[in-house]
């Protein structure tokens, strides 16, 4: 009892340092903003993008723009936005909150002629502009056929191309929608770019064929010009300002998806009844009856020899399946030590992935109605992912050891330095090589070295402290004993046929995990790749569940048929057969790199083939630690209910 308030403060320390590596992360969103009329409000720039290129560079490091003053602020930026390749810095831009104005002349800027082919390559390229203005992006307006309704596009074009000329959309038209407090004090709930390129001193189209700026190889000065209107809008509230922005998808792809998903979950389902729940119970409780009535049938006609040979069939006939292999299907794995780290970073993507997908999970609910995890804040899920990652080492750190404390392992200091180190070594090596080619292209998604140096004082800090305590905590609990005893001598195994081999295994392990998250895995790349932010987060929850329970039953089904077959090194099968489904994942995104998206260059290929990688890798590296557990606590059902002689 004395020691509950100690337990609570603890708990409580725990929580208020959570909290505060949250907020100092950056994470809470700010609650709405009130504006009075007549102050000014500030517009930040932020990057160009590209779809064809996918290199985002900083807006205000370009050479043929207005340069910013040097008074001008740089927010800061949490880790998140940082890894998006986003640099926010003030704009020298006037706009007085109510106030509409016209033709207003921000400067007049002298452009080289390698400024001009600057701008008109990044023009040819399809660049959008993005600004903020109240934590919220300056986007296009535009209609679908899915949707009839106005939908909002990020960013606005650099330039356009009319009959094989470039122009520079050097007039921007600020519309600005917002809803009324009272009198004097407004909301922003919309912000609507409409760019248009003007020669000269013009800012408003006079002719129907009026003079644009064009981008040429010779030198040129270009005015810099905006108008700002304010717009009434009583349709949008500022909670639902950012609807406009989410992910246009007709809602039956998605029940489609679901409904074909339960129906390969209730065809696996009908496979385990059948198979499971009838012949493995029929083999356990028949097994003692089957061998009495053999022997009573042998004993009556002791001297008949067709009856010895009917008992030397019997007696084989008993040991065959998996009941033959109940001394080795304990059997220590080959690379053990491997195998129990890569479990427990299974197990820490997976407490990322939960918590960062299921908001209402430990209280997360309530720190998502303050602002934390807020889908519309910029870099907000990834920085929350990115701290649910680290504190998950305390998790992966006591799976791991229980794990290696069933394999007999010696150092637990050992099992967790690795535990800390596998996943993160992976994605560091590929996130440097990424990051050293996109450093050569100047853009600003190379990551800069403090935040580099930022990652790895968090890792050392927190991350790798949580796992050595978890692994310690774990390896202090007792031995998971297993229901049969392992023989000091392995036994043969025997040949199988083609089909049982470990390729086919994870052919068809893999094939329908991906087929129930297939609608969701193309709708996340049309979101990430495409521009578009995505908000079917619910159906991604149903798909979610879908798919666990479907790994779970595959991995079961073909590690019971690997059984059967006399074939007890199922560790590593059940793993690679459910982690599968990450090959296909890759598989398909590659697969929509070369139909669908329009990737120009080395360096854009190469970033999109290596972060597909590894979300891949992460993805069945979650799978795969899905499949073991559901197989392993299998394995030790069915093994305890067998009757050993």
């Amino acid at each position: 009892m004395k020691d509950r308030p100690n337990r609570f403060w603890a708990a409580f320390a725990v929580y208020a340092q959570f909290i505060a590596v949250v907020s100092a992360a950056g994470l809470f969103s700010t609650s709405p903003t009130i504006l009075n009329k007549g102050d000014p409000i500030p517009l930040y720039l932020n990057k160009i993008f590209s779809f064809k290129t996918q290199l985002p560079y900083a807006y205000s490091e370009l050479n043929f723009i207005c340069p910013t003053s040097a008074r001008a602020s740089r927010p800061w930026i949490n880790l998140g936005q940082v890894m998006r390749g986003d640099r926010i810095v003030e704009s020298d831009y006037k706009i007085t909150v109510g106030r509409d104005s016209s033709c207003q002349v921000l400067c007049d800027k002298p452009v080289s002629v390698e400024e001009a082919m600057q701008a008109k390559k990044l023009i040819l390229q399809d660049y959008q502009v993005e600004w903020i203005l109240d934590d919220m992006p300056g986007s296009t307006a535009f209609y679908t056929s899915e949707v009839k309704t106005k939908r909002y596009r990020n960013g606005y074009p650099l330039g356009q191309v009319v009959n094989g000329k470039t122009y520079l959309n050097n007039h921007i038209a600020f519309n600005i929608l917002y809803d009324t407090v009272d009198h004097d004090r407004i909301r922003i709930v919309g912000f609507e770019i409409y760019p248009d390129s003007f020669r000269g001193d013009e800012c408003q189209p006079s002719t129907i064929d009026y003079g644009r700026q064009e981008v040429s190889e010779r030198r040129t000065t270009i005015r810099y010009s905006y108008s700002v209107t304010w717009e009434l809008n009583k349709q949008i509230s500022w909670e639902q300002r950012w609807e406009l922005y989410l992910l246009a998808s007709d809602n039956s792809l998605h029940w489609y998806a679901i409904i074909n998903s339960l129906v390969i979950v209730l065809f696996m389902s009908a496979i385990l009844a059948v198979i499971l729940m009838k012949a493995v119970r029929k083999d356990i409780t028949d097994d003692d009856k089957v061998r009495f009535s053999r022997a009573n049938a042998c004993s009556q006609e002791a001297a008949d020899f067709f009856c010895d040979v009917q008992q030397l069939y019997n007696n084989n006939d008993e040991a065959l399946g998996w009941k033959l292999i109940n001394k080795d299907v304990f059997r220590r794995p080959t690379y053990g030590g491997l195998f129990a780290p890569l479990l427990g970073s299974g197990i820490q993507l997976l407490t990322m992935a939960i918590l960062t997908l299921r908001k209402r999970y430990f209280l997360l609910n309530e720190l998502a109605y303050i602002g934390i995890l807020n889908r519309t804040h910029r870099g907000g899920i990834v920085s929350f992912a990115l701290i649910m990652y680290l504190l998950g080492g305390f998790v992966a750190g006591y799976s791991s050891a229980r794990i290696y404390k069933v394999f007999k392992g010696r150092s637990w200091q050992l099992n967790a330095v690795l535990t800390a180190t596998l996943v993160p070594a992976v994605l560091f090596l590929t996130a440097t090589i990424i990051n050293l080619f996109v450093w050569t292209k100047q853009s600003s998604w190379a990551m800069p070295f403090t935040t580099w140096l930022s990652l790895i004082i968090l890792w050392a800090v927190v991350c790798l402290p949580l796992v050595m305590f978890g692994a310690y905590y774990g390896d202090k609990q007792p031995r998971l004993e297993h229901p049969v005893r392992v023989s000091p001598v392995p036994r043969i195994i025997p040949y199988k046929p083609w089909y049982m081999s470990t390729w086919i295994s994870m052919a068809a392990g893999g094939a329908l995990p991906f087929a129930v998250v297939f609608m969701e895995v193309h709708f996340l790349l049309k979101s990430i790749w495409q521009g578009q932010m995505y908000g079917s987060f619910y159906f991604l929850e149903i798909v979610f569940v879908l798919l666990v329970i479907t790994i779970i039953e595959v991995t079961i089904a073909l590690v019971y048929f690997q059984l059967c077959s006399e074939d007890y090194n199922w560790w590593w099968r059940s793993f690679v057969v459910s982690g599968a489904s990450g090959i296909y994942v890759f598989c398909y995104a590659i697969a929509y790199w070369i139909t669908v998206l329009e990737v120009d260059g080395f360096v854009a290929g190469l970033a999109y083939v290596a972060n597909a990688f590894l979300v891949s890798l992460a993805f069945g590296v979650c799978t795969g630690t899905i499949g073991f557990f559901a197989a392993y606590a299998f394995v030790r059902q069915l093994y305890s209910a067998l009757k050993v002689d």
